[in-house]
């Protein structure tokens, strides 16, 4: 389990607010969907999915 800031910055970031907000969109979008999601930047195994948990966002990798 692995906390997800959308805040955080990036420094490909072209335009910070936008970015952090572009990203707490998905985000939220895929924690109230409960999509499955493949995520080859996040640890393995890479499949899982987003849970909200309170003002944060939480990786829930997928047991194989």
């Amino acid at each position: 389990m692995s906390c997800i800031s959308a805040c955080s910055r990036c420094s490909c970031d072209g335009d910070a607010p936008t970015a952090a907000a572009s990203r707490s969109e998905l985000l939220a979008r895929l924690a109230d969907s409960g999509e499955r999601i493949y995520a080859v930047h996040f640890p393995f195994p890479r499949l899982g999915k987003i849970e909200r948990r309170g003002e944060e966002f939480v990786w829930i990798p997928e047991a194989l």
